[in-house]
């Protein structure tokens, strides 16, 4: 029976149930299973594990002198699912405060299952289990990471209570740590797959004796964990060497003529390129490899098969390039390894207090950022590698200003849409040890102008003016420059690695010219056109067609060009114009509506902002104009407008509104329930917090001819308004016409 391993075979009926459990589950993982296991775990990554576990092995590998030795096991549990006991995963969930009624939810799908034996091709009896999670059931990764939270406890105590080291009495702890787990989960700890490695500092005697406890093997290293090594010498070409046979074998099995150019490119970017990816993540690679790798890719491209010789008729650094550029969009390896490494240190950077982030900062910059962070004598490779990574994210990172007390004022970058994001023209002497904070005034959230102009170049004051602050005190956050809504990706981390690289070409290089090549013109047309009918009389002439005479090229090309052109013509049809006109609906009784719009004035450096309030009769409650700084875009002027907006009904004490807007972007980003890192994010909190003090609250989208009272208003403040205008159940007279418009419409 030990390679008897039953599959259960799940109808889509209970995947679907079991898919919903499993996606209300893996929401509250996050808060219940150790910081230790990151599979399976929203917002953690495997290769968390695999870090660190390469970092703890070299730590222990490099520790030549001390008292103290230390331990590393590596566990292999027989068959994990399969001998999980139901009685134990049911009281791991009552421990942890699962409600009764979601306990019985899952332990009822996990008791179903049954099992029949096909013999002789026929299925015979009904076996019916009594312990085990199924394979291929959404639901058993998670009910699994519930299991090993118990063996995670028991080790945790035995730690907490300092019994966790390498000595004979120690030994015995973790052996009963392992017995115990096996009794109650049912699990069994297969000995012969598993063994142990110490640190270099560890006696002979302390080695023998804990191996007699725990029935293991010593290894000098772990081959591998998580697929990937866990101890590099010197030679990391020779390490890494089986990615190259892996990518050569993937290849050598295509021969060129078997496939298009478009097979090719799929196989290259699907599958070649993909191969290296994992490691890629953890390890920087040798360019020696990356450049074989990338040679090799580009062979396949052009045809050569074994040791044959054919041109290349274009470098692959062309070949690197977007379809944009003129390229066919592949990976340069070297300079997306760089920007796989960058993910790992931007996920540190924001994951301070991940077990990840605490585990390198604790070695190498416990007292510094991670983009402060630098190499040091004796560091892992993984270290090195994410080192090598850091141009990239320096080049990348902006701090988006909250409170200001974290972000230095000349070292840092935190100024958006500024050349470099840091102040151009520093006064050293004045701003050495200036932080951001200096520059706000807590009392009103919002900058000292008059220390500003006078300390800052006027570039740099004005762009720093530039900058909206939060109504709240907010702490200082990182986000990425390079993508709008400030989140990594490591697609713009590659870009950024090409141009560090000095390879990839400006992308303002003419994008406005080369749009103009592809305009069709007559004469493109018929080239096109004669390009058609020569590829159409090779596929005639290969499938035993008659050859055509080309002398007539030109005139056939002529004729079929004036038949499309006719023929569009004959098929043209006016589309009646249709009627989008949406007039302002009144809300419900005893609920308002704040319609409010911004309008911007580029040749006055500034914004408008209006706003009203209505009840369900039309009739106004409230009203308001207001000027707006300068701003760069018109989604940053609504959402503006918005909070502007918000402040009036709130101090107004209005606590049911309706909020209707005439931006799409504004409204979904203000309804949304997702973290907003963008650098307009904190204005978006201002305004979910203004929406939450309120009583009752709807969020709704309008065209501009349903927001066109809020729209007079914005447009009324280009005639030089210094102050903010208020109107208290009084109809604001600039806007009267469209109110009595919204009104004969209801």
């Amino acid at each position: 029976m030990a390679e008897f391993r039953p599959i259960s075979l799940c109808n889509v009926i209970y995947k679907i149930i079991s898919k919903v459990l499993a996606n209300r589950l893996k929401q509250v993982l996050p808060d219940i299973i150790s910081p230790t296991q990151s599979a399976f775990v929203l917002g953690r990554l495997i290769i968390d594990n695999v870090m660190v576990a390469y970092e703890t092995i070299h730590t222990m590998h490099v520790r030549k002198k001390g008292k103290k030795g230390t331990m590393a096991l590596k566990l292999d549990i027989s068959k994990a699912y399969d001998r999980v006991e139901w009685l134990f995963l049911q009281k791991i969930m009552e421990k942890m405060g699962f409600p009764t009624r979601w306990i019985e939810r899952v332990m009822s799908c996990i008791t179903t299952p049954s099992f029949s034996i096909l013999v002789n091709g026929r299925p015979y009896g009904m076996i019916h289990p009594s312990r085990g999670i199924c394979q291929g059931d959404p639901l058993s990764p998670y009910l699994f990471l519930l299991c090993a939270k118990g063996f995670t406890a028991f080790l945790a105590k035995s730690e907490l209570e300092g019994r966790i080291r390498v000595t004979p009495k120690e030994g015995e702890v973790i052996a009963e740590n392992l017995q115990t787990y096996e009794r109650a989960s049912g699990q069994s700890i297969n000995l012969e797959k598993s063994s142990a490695f110490f640190s270099s500092n560890t006696t002979d005697v302390q080695k023998q004796h804990m191996l007699q406890i725990l029935g293991v093997k010593e290894v000098v290293k772990f081959d591998s964990y998580l697929g990937l090594p866990t101890l590099l010498g010197r030679d990391k070409y020779h390490t890494f060497a089986y990615l190259k046979d892996r990518v050569w074998k993937k290849l050598q099995g295509w021969k060129g003529m078997l496939l298009s150019r478009a097979g090719k490119e799929i196989l290259i970017k699907a599958v070649a390129q993909s191969i290296p990816i994992y490691t890629m993540s953890v390890f920087q690679l040798p360019l020696k490899l990356c450049d074989e790798l990338n040679n090799m890719c580009a062979k396949f491209w052009w045809g050569q098969v074994g040791n044959e010789r054919k041109i290349h008729w274009k470098s692959w650094d062309k070949l690197a390039t977007s379809k944009l550029e003129g390229g066919m969009g592949f990976w340069d390896l070297r300079a997306f390894n760089l920007a796989m490494l960058a993910k790992q240190g931007w996920r540190m950077i924001q994951g301070i207090d991940s077990l990840l982030s605490k585990c390198f900062k604790a070695q190498y910059y416990p007292r510094s950022s991670f983009l402060d962070a630098k190499e040091s004598p004796g560091c892992s490779y993984v270290w090195r590698s994410l080192v090598a990574a850091l141009p990239i994210l320096k080049t990348g990172y902006c701090w988006r200003v909250g409170n200001g007390s974290s972000i230095r004022v000349v070292a840092d970058r935190w100024i958006p849409n500024h050349p470099t994001n840091k102040v151009l023209h520093p006064n050293h002497e004045l701003m050495a040890e200036m932080v951001v904070s200096d520059l706000i005034n807590p009392e009103i959230n919002a900058w000292r102008s008059d220390m500003i102009h006078s300390s800052f170049h006027p570039d740099d004051a004005e762009a720093i003016s530039r900058i909206q602050l939060s109504r709240r005190r907010v702490a200082d956050s990182i986000i990425w420059s390079y993508n709008m809504n400030g989140y990594f990706s490591v697609k713009s981390a590659y870009k950024v690695a090409r141009r560090i690289q000095g390879v990839d070409r400006a992308e303002s290089s003419n994008n406005s010219a080369r749009k103009k090549v592809w305009l069709m013109t007559e004469e493109v047309e018929l080239f096109w056109i004669q390009a058609w009918l020569i590829w159409n009389q090779r596929n005639r002439v290969v499938f035993g067609g008659n050859l055509m005479d080309p002398r007539h090229l030109n005139k056939r090309a002529e004729e079929h060009l004036t038949e499309y052109k006719s023929t569009q013509m004959q098929l043209t049809v006016m589309q009646p114009e249709q009627n989008y006109s949406v007039t302002w609906q009144p809300p419900p009784s005893s609920v308002y509506k704040l319609n409010f719009d911004a309008a911007i004035f580029f040749n006055l450096d500034r914004t408008g902002v209006g706003a009203i309030i209505r009840d369900e009769h039309g009739q106004v409650m409230a009203a308001m104009i207001a000027s707006g700084p300068q701003v760069r875009s018109s989604m940053e002027a609504e959402l503006l407008a918005c909070r502007r907006s918000m402040e009036f009904a709130v101090d107004a004490g209005f606590n049911k509104l309706i909020i209707e807007g005439d931006n799409v972007n504004v409204m979904q980003a203000i309804s949304s329930t997702k973290i907003d890192c963008s650098l307009k994010g904190y204005v978006v909190d201002d305004i979910r917090h203004l929406v939450y003090c309120l009583e009752w609250a709807s969020i709704s989208t309008t065209r501009r001819d349903g927001n066109k009272v809020a729209h007079v208003l914005a447009q009324h403040t280009r005639n030089s308004i210094d102050n903010d205008v208020y109107w208290m159940e009084d109809s604001p007279p600039p806007a009267v016409e469209a109110l009595a418009h919204d009104v004969l419409l209801l």
